[in-house]
């Protein structure tokens, strides 16, 4: 009998717990969007303690906001977002390779941030996201070996490889890309195997599932106040 009290009180204790984090989240949240960022952040950092991806996510957020002035930092945003891309969060890794695709050099300074550009970094989590089953993270591999960088060669193949997998997995931009890739024709010289052809009739149809899948969406949107 004296074993049940202990479970039930034990129970009530770390559910109360868990109850506190969550209106801690809450509360933080609210403060965010009211620019309120002393508050959001003091209880953030309560939240913090039930380890909850959405905890950490946030934080990566609050701190790469560069309206945030005072708390923007985009090295302790990639450490949140680290966290929470281990929990399980795609957005996390598409959220950091973000900020090394926009990060400070000498020909983008007047970016806010204090991580460099990096295409390099920033491959390896649309790579990461993309394994999650990121439609966004295959769509972004395919963009970035399209057009290719000092740092990461273009690879036309991949690229069509990338677009098609993110267009099957329902991201309707992919296949609106591929139709303008081959009805425009893409990279390389005449003869070079990077080469892609103008070609119609693919245009036609990848065109087509961009329609459908933006159809798809608009379906399931909810309906709007009128």
């Amino acid at each position: 009998m004296v074993i049940w009290r202990v479970v039930v009180l034990v129970g009530l204790f770390l559910s109360g717990g868990m109850l506190a984090k969550e209106q801690d989240f809450l509360v933080a949240q609210q403060a965010y969007v009211c620019h309120q960022y002393d508050k959001a952040l003091q209880h953030y950092q309560k939240a913090l303690k039930a380890g909850d991806k959405r905890v950490y996510m946030a934080l990566g957020n609050f701190y790469s906001d560069t309206d945030n002035y005072d708390y923007n930092d985009d090295e302790k945003a990639i450490g949140y977002y680290n966290t929470a891309g281990g929990l399980g969060s795609v957005d996390a890794y598409l959220s950091i390779a973000n900020i090394y695709v926009m990060g400070n050099d000498a020909f983008n300074n007047n970016i806010v941030t204090n991580v460099r550009k990096d295409n390099l970094e920033a491959l390896e989590y649309y790579q990461k996201a993309a394994q999650m089953g990121s439609a966004e993270g295959y769509y972004k591999l395919g963009r970035t070996y399209e057009y290719g960088s000092y740092a990461v060669k273009q690879n036309i193949p991949k690229a069509l490889e990338y677009y098609n997998k993110a267009g099957e997995l329902g991201y309707a931009q992919a296949y609106d890309r591929l139709g303008f890739i081959y009805k425009m024709g893409d990279a390389g010289s005449a003869g070079d195997p990077r080469d892609v052809g103008v070609d119609e009739d693919k245009s036609a149809e990848y065109y087509r599932k961009a329609e459908a899948l933006n159809k798809q969406q608009e379906d399931k949107s909810p309906a709007k106040c009128p």
